[in-house]
């Protein structure tokens, strides 16, 4: 009795197992928790440094904060039904 062997599967890219993974990220953290992926290739791109971009990432998340803020209080003044 022989032991037939498996049939070689297709190597898988890099790039789609990276974008996989940055896709399940996504699902799994949020958006804001996966955008960390993406923090070294966009400061590279746009040639910042670590501080101007914390510094970016900090503005953005004060902004982000205020705005919920806001937005809570405009629903609850208002009503849910307009608002959303």
């Amino acid at each position: 009795m022989s032991i037939a062997a498996a049939p070689a599967r297709p190597a898988i890219p890099l790039a789609i197992v990276i974008m996989a993974g940055c896709i399940i990220a996504a699902i799994g953290f949020g958006t804001r928790g996966a955008f960390g992926l993406f923090t070294l290739p966009m400061t590279e791109d746009l040639g910042l440094s670590r501080e101007q971009w914390g510094m970016a990432m900090a503005i953005q998340n004060l902004v982000w904060g205020i705005a919920q803020a806001w937005r809570t209080a405009m629903a609850a003044v208002a009503s849910w039904r307009s608002v959303a």
